[in-house]
């Protein structure tokens, strides 16, 4: 009995550690292939065959065909259930060498996600990878998604990224993507804003909205600091070309009573720059360490922009561990957004979302400018570590505001909005293979959001 459970058990590891292996799975863009460990599978499944005898083969032969098909499903269902739209554009991450480091792979793999605001979210990937020596993690890769859910939301993106652009040591990244959302959410400017529940129910802040576009992100190291894990100064350079168009889906409505700027669309065209410092031991669950990202953006009539506007974004995330009966990381996140000139709705500063501000429904608040801060406690409660397996769960609050022409107090320290909430995480064979879903309460209500990685 021993023996054959050690051989079930081959089947599970042995398949996930190939999906997570081929992967390397420190960013969400990495989508691993499947023959090799479709080959694994079938091996352990012949393994554990070969070791009962000629009566209970006779019993399961169809049931190790079972086992081999049923495995071999759920572990595609559990590789990409979860990953979230808001990841949909990765940021530039290190990912570590693949095992082969020379060759072409393909790789075509669905998705599922959920979130309140957008309803479950399901679709399909396919990436192809060129690797060769010399080049960490990858040459090239293409990316191709199509997602869809149950809310009317639609995205088509292609997604491009190379190393040593321009024959330098730039790594580059191009996004072309186009968006149709049939219910998106417009509550008014400021941070008094109001809003019914009787009024949700109507529809009356819901509005449609299209949008398409071109980005472009480029990323210079500047300074790695040699014997100090991952620490490195990276130079960003930003440009995009977007479009937007709404449409008022009823009368009587808060997009049609009070248009916002933009409410005809147009195009925005910015070019823009930035740095990147990271101290984290981990990009995935960091325990430890800095982050800091600054971004300055500009988009001139000289670039046929309808709407000339500056911004600047600032992103602090800071990371330290305790021993408390248990290890109990606090991570801290202070995000601060700043516009200027003629800002057009959708490039407005706003909060209520997956990664901030939860609880509060998608875009509830929206302004010029933004601060937000959240601190979040994150811990494993039960750990499997002949299986590399963990249950945690996480405790969080947030806390923020908008700043607009239409507040009465514009003090920095007055009148900010909170979020509470609470959540669960789970990793399967890698740290850095981590499901993780958090449900957050706000004055306004509730909002689910299920995904791969922590918020920040």
């Amino acid at each position: 009995m021993g023996r054959r459970w050690k051989s079930f058990r081959d089947i599970v590891t042995n398949g996930i550690r190939c999906l997570i292996e081929e992967s390397a799975f420190t960013s969400p863009e990495f989508i691993p292939g499947y023959d090799e460990c479709s080959g694994k599978l079938n091996k352990s499944c012949d393994t554990l065959q070969k070791g009962l005898s000629v009566q209970e083969t006779a019993l399961a032969g169809m049931g190790i065909d079972f086992i081999r098909r049923g495995i071999t499903a759920v572990l595609l269902i559990i590789l990409m259930a979860g990953i979230n739209i808001s990841r949909t554009h990765a940021q530039l991450g290190n990912a570590g060498t693949p095992p082969d480091t020379n060759g072409v792979t393909h790789s075509v793999l669905p998705a599922l996600s959920y979130e309140s605001d957008l309803g479950l979210i399901g679709g399909g990937f396919y990436v192809r990878t060129l690797r060769r020596p010399n080049y960490d993690p990858y040459k090239d890769r293409f990316r191709a998604a199509a997602l869809a859910s149950t809310k009317g939301y639609l995205e088509g993106n292609i997604q491009y990224t190379w190393l040593k652009s321009f024959g330098t040591d730039i790594r580059s990244r191009l996004d072309l993507y186009a968006h149709r959302l049939l219910q998106d959410y417009y509550f008014g400017i400021g941070n008094s804003s109001s809003y019914s529940e009787d009024l949700w129910d109507e529809e009356y802040y819901f509005f449609r909205s299209v949008s398409f576009g071109v980005d472009y992100k480029g990323r210079k190291p500047l300074r790695e600091y040699e014997g100090s894990g991952n620490n490195h100064l990276d130079l960003l350079l930003l440009a995009g070309v977007q479009y937007e168009i709404p449409y008022v889906r009823q009368d009587s409505s808060s997009f049609n009573f009070m248009p916002p700027p933009g409410d005809k669309g147009g195009w925005l065209n910015y070019i823009g720059t930035g740095i990147l410092w990271d101290t984290r031991n981990t990009e995935v669950a960091p325990k430890r360490g800095i982050r800091f990202q600054a971004e300055v953006e500009y988009a001139p009539e000289l670039l046929l922009s309808d709407f000339e506007m500056g911004l600047f974004k600032g992103d602090f995330r800071h990371y330290f561990t305790f021993h408390l009966l248990r290890d109990v990381t606090v991570a801290n996140r202070l995000l601060v957004r700043h516009t200027t000139g003629e800002v057009p709705y959708w490039r407005m500063s706003t909060f209520g979302d997956a990664d901030r501000m939860r609880g509060y429904p998608r875009n509830r608040f929206m302004g010029k400018s933004m601060v937000t801060h959240s601190l979040e406690l994150r811990t494993w409660l039960l750990k499997w570590p002949e299986y590399k397996v963990k249950l945690g769960g996480q405790l969080f609050m947030d806390t923020g505001r908008v700043f607009s022409e239409n507040d009465q107090s514009q003090a920095i320290l007055e009148n900010y909005k909170q979020s509470f909430g609470f959540g669960g995480a789970f990793t399967l064979f890698d740290p850095d293979f981590l499901f993780r879903a958090d449900i957050g309460f706000a004055k306004e209500g509730a909002q689910l959001y299920v995904g791969t990685r922590y918020a920040f």
